[in-house]
């Protein structure tokens, strides 16, 4: 879960508008409408997570112009590895 000093961090390393919401893993249609609203509000969105987070986030963005960041954050992390994002 994200902590306030977690997103002050964020926020100072790339000098951007940073805003952060934690849904449950289980929960696959809080987390597509996660990222749509995110699309609506935001240039770029980062997804953390697995593939299965990945997908839905890369689904939810799909014929937006908004940009995914992958960050890794699941077991596998077989997509950020064929990106070549280390985890």
């Amino acid at each position: 879960m994200a902590r306030n000093g977690d997103k002050a961090q964020i926020v100072a390393a790339i000098g951007a508008e940073v805003d952060a919401e934690v849904i449950r893993p289980d929960d696959a249609d809080g987390l597509a409408d996660c990222f749509r609203r995110a699309a609506g509000r935001a240039d770029v969105v980062a997804a953390v997570g697995g593939d299965g987070t990945q997908a839905t986030a890369a689904a939810a963005l799909a014929g937006t112009d908004v940009a995914l960041a992958v960050v890794p954050g699941g077991t596998v992390n077989l997509l950020a590895r064929i990106l070549g994002v280390d985890s």
